[in-house]
């Protein structure tokens, strides 16, 4: 399941959900998947992809594990870690 963001949420997280999206697009393309076949594969529509790729989503634990499994990549190749750490 993903949630779309709203108004209210900080601009780091808006920053994390825009760089997992990015990320996600990359390694769809380099396993040489569709917006379509990503969807088929993790039971989500074609929209929903979309949305996560474009940073307009939040992605449930699930839905990251899974897109980690399906792309065959380290879950932290997906989600920015270094957008979240504490600012000095």
């Amino acid at each position: 399941m993903t949630k779309t963001l709203s108004p209210k949420i900080g601009r780091r997280e808006v920053r994390f959900w825009a760089i997992a999206g990015r990320r996600l697009k990359r390694e769809r393309q380099a396993a040489g998947l569709s917006l379509k076949g990503l969807a088929e594969l993790l039971a989500r529509t074609r929209q929903s992809i979309i949305n996560m790729e474009a940073g307009r989503t939040r992605w449930s634990v699930y839905c990251a594990l899974r897109c980690a499994e399906v792309l065959k990549v380290p879950l932290a190749q997906l989600l920015p870690g270094d957008v979240i750490k504490p600012q000095e």
